[in-house]
Protein backbone atom coordinates (compact mmCIF):
# COMPACT_ATOMS: atom_id res chain seq x y z
CA UNK A 1 0.00 0.00 0.00
CA UNK A 2 1.20 3.32 -0.98
CA UNK A 3 1.10 6.35 1.34
CA UNK A 4 -0.73 9.21 -1.11
CA UNK A 5 -2.06 12.62 -0.35
CA UNK A 6 -6.07 12.69 -0.79
CA UNK A 7 -7.38 14.52 -3.50
CA UNK A 8 -6.26 17.95 -3.41
CA UNK A 9 -10.09 19.19 -3.20
CA UNK A 10 -10.34 17.00 -0.44
CA UNK A 11 -7.75 18.20 2.00
CA UNK A 12 -8.81 19.81 5.23
CA UNK A 13 -7.43 23.08 6.25
CA UNK A 14 -6.63 22.48 10.01
CA UNK A 15 -6.25 25.40 12.00
CA UNK A 16 -3.07 24.19 13.88
CA UNK A 17 0.89 24.97 15.27
CA UNK A 18 1.79 24.02 11.52
CA UNK A 19 -0.63 26.43 10.20
CA UNK A 20 0.70 28.98 12.35
CA UNK A 21 4.50 28.49 12.21
CA UNK A 22 3.99 28.48 8.19
CA UNK A 23 1.67 32.34 8.71
CA UNK A 24 4.78 33.44 10.92
CA UNK A 25 7.98 32.71 9.09
CA UNK A 26 6.06 34.23 5.84
CA UNK A 27 5.17 37.16 7.48
CA UNK A 28 8.54 37.45 9.07
CA UNK A 29 10.53 36.93 5.78
CA UNK A 30 8.62 39.38 3.79
CA UNK A 31 8.80 42.25 6.53
CA UNK A 32 13.01 41.18 6.94
CA UNK A 33 13.41 41.11 3.12
CA UNK A 34 11.32 43.92 1.76
CA UNK A 35 11.26 46.16 4.34
CA UNK A 36 14.66 45.51 6.73
CA UNK A 37 12.03 45.39 9.56
CA UNK A 38 12.89 42.86 12.57
CA UNK A 39 9.42 40.94 13.62
CA UNK A 40 8.42 39.37 16.96
CA UNK A 41 5.73 36.82 16.49
CA UNK A 42 3.52 36.24 19.35
CA UNK A 43 1.72 32.88 20.13
CA UNK A 44 -0.69 31.59 18.37
CA UNK A 45 -4.43 31.25 19.38
CA UNK A 46 -7.66 29.91 18.41
CA UNK A 47 -11.06 31.27 18.99
CA UNK A 48 -14.62 31.04 17.88
CA UNK A 49 -15.79 33.76 17.62
CA UNK A 50 -13.33 36.02 17.30
CA UNK A 51 -13.41 39.70 17.86
CA UNK A 52 -10.21 42.25 16.86
CA UNK A 53 -9.81 45.69 17.91
CA UNK A 54 -8.44 46.65 14.38
CA UNK A 55 -9.08 50.11 12.25
CA UNK A 56 -8.29 48.92 8.98
CA UNK A 57 -8.43 44.82 7.59
CA UNK A 58 -7.35 43.38 4.80
CA UNK A 59 -9.24 40.06 3.69
CA UNK A 60 -8.35 37.81 1.16
CA UNK A 61 -10.79 34.72 0.45
CA UNK A 62 -9.16 31.15 0.65
CA UNK A 63 -11.27 29.46 -1.62
CA UNK A 64 -10.80 25.81 -2.44
CA UNK A 65 -13.85 22.98 -3.02
CA UNK A 66 -14.44 21.72 0.05
CA UNK A 67 -12.94 24.96 1.80
CA UNK A 68 -13.92 28.76 2.55
CA UNK A 69 -11.30 30.92 4.69
CA UNK A 70 -10.43 34.65 4.80
CA UNK A 71 -7.10 35.22 5.81
CA UNK A 72 -7.63 39.01 7.33
CA UNK A 73 -4.67 41.49 8.22
CA UNK A 74 -6.00 43.87 10.82
CA UNK A 75 -3.66 46.88 11.97
CA UNK A 76 -4.80 49.83 13.99
CA UNK A 77 -4.69 53.24 12.22
CA UNK A 78 -1.52 54.37 14.02
CA UNK A 79 0.32 51.45 12.81
CA UNK A 80 -1.11 50.88 8.88
CA UNK A 81 0.04 54.86 8.91
CA UNK A 82 3.23 54.16 10.30
CA UNK A 83 3.80 51.20 7.96
CA UNK A 84 2.83 53.30 4.46
CA UNK A 85 4.70 55.90 5.63
CA UNK A 86 7.95 53.51 5.93
CA UNK A 87 6.67 51.79 2.53
CA UNK A 88 6.24 54.98 0.46
CA UNK A 89 9.38 57.34 2.26
CA UNK A 90 7.08 59.61 3.39
CA UNK A 91 5.01 61.24 5.97
CA UNK A 92 1.33 59.98 5.53
CA UNK A 93 -1.00 61.31 8.28
CA UNK A 94 -4.44 59.79 7.18
CA UNK A 95 -5.81 56.65 5.78
CA UNK A 96 -6.31 57.33 2.01
CA UNK A 97 -5.96 55.02 -0.68
CA UNK A 98 -2.39 55.22 -0.39
CA UNK A 99 -2.81 53.54 3.09
CA UNK A 100 -5.49 51.06 1.74
CA UNK A 101 -3.17 50.07 -1.42
CA UNK A 102 -0.03 49.41 1.27
CA UNK A 103 -2.08 47.24 3.71
CA UNK A 104 -3.93 45.77 0.36
CA UNK A 105 -0.58 44.61 -1.20
CA UNK A 106 1.11 43.44 1.81
CA UNK A 107 -1.65 41.19 2.31
CA UNK A 108 -1.58 40.03 -0.84
CA UNK A 109 2.26 39.40 -0.86
CA UNK A 110 1.42 37.39 2.55
CA UNK A 111 -1.61 35.35 0.91
CA UNK A 112 0.50 34.59 -2.16
CA UNK A 113 3.84 33.00 -0.42
CA UNK A 114 1.34 31.09 2.10
CA UNK A 115 -0.75 29.93 -0.92
CA UNK A 116 2.50 28.64 -2.72
CA UNK A 117 3.11 26.24 0.16
CA UNK A 118 -0.39 25.10 1.00
CA UNK A 119 -0.44 24.21 -2.54
CA UNK A 120 2.54 22.96 -3.58
CA UNK A 121 4.07 21.27 0.11
CA UNK A 122 0.60 20.70 1.59
CA UNK A 123 -1.26 19.31 -1.26
CA UNK A 124 -4.04 22.16 -1.39
CA UNK A 125 -5.55 23.61 -4.23
CA UNK A 126 -6.41 26.98 -3.15
CA UNK A 127 -7.29 30.02 -5.59
CA UNK A 128 -5.95 33.30 -6.30
CA UNK A 129 -7.75 36.26 -4.89
CA UNK A 130 -7.42 39.91 -4.66
CA UNK A 131 -7.21 41.59 -1.61
CA UNK A 132 -10.26 43.65 -0.25
CA UNK A 133 -9.35 46.54 2.33
CA UNK A 134 -12.10 47.50 5.08
CA UNK A 135 -12.22 50.02 7.38
CA UNK A 136 -13.64 48.93 10.55
CA UNK A 137 -16.99 50.95 10.14
CA UNK A 138 -17.66 49.21 6.50
CA UNK A 139 -17.46 46.49 8.62
CA UNK A 140 -20.65 44.30 9.66
CA UNK A 141 -20.67 43.13 13.10
CA UNK A 142 -17.90 45.22 14.54
CA UNK A 143 -15.19 43.14 13.46
CA UNK A 144 -16.55 39.76 15.15
CA UNK A 145 -15.45 36.90 12.72
CA UNK A 146 -17.22 33.73 12.52
CA UNK A 147 -15.94 30.50 12.60
CA UNK A 148 -12.51 28.92 14.04
CA UNK A 149 -10.35 31.22 14.07
CA UNK A 150 -6.22 30.74 14.30
CA UNK A 151 -5.30 34.28 15.85
CA UNK A 152 -1.33 35.44 15.42
CA UNK A 153 -0.07 38.58 16.98
CA UNK A 154 2.86 40.49 14.87
CA UNK A 155 4.94 42.82 16.19
CA UNK A 156 7.16 45.44 14.52
CA UNK A 157 8.98 48.62 15.65
CA UNK A 158 6.29 50.57 14.29
CA UNK A 159 3.73 48.81 16.47
CA UNK A 160 1.89 45.50 16.51
CA UNK A 161 -1.28 44.10 14.53
CA UNK A 162 -2.97 40.69 13.87
CA UNK A 163 -2.70 38.19 11.08
CA UNK A 164 -5.62 35.34 11.42
CA UNK A 165 -7.50 32.49 9.00
CA UNK A 166 -10.93 32.06 9.87
CA UNK A 167 -12.74 28.82 8.56
CA UNK A 168 -16.61 29.69 7.69
CA UNK A 169 -16.84 25.99 5.74
CA UNK A 170 -14.96 22.66 5.93
CA UNK A 171 -16.80 20.25 4.55
CA UNK A 172 -14.00 17.64 5.51
CA UNK A 173 -15.40 18.23 9.81
CA UNK A 174 -11.76 19.01 10.57
CA UNK A 175 -10.85 22.37 11.52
Amino acid sequence: MTDQLPARENIPLVLDADLAALLSDKIQFLFQSTFNFKTQVGDYKISSPYSSDGDIYACVTMVQKDIEGTLIMSFTKEVALNLASEVYRRNISEVDDTVRDAVGEISNIIYASVKKVLNEKKGHSFQLSIPKVFLKNDLKNQASFIGRTLVIPINLSLGAFEVFITIEKNTNGII
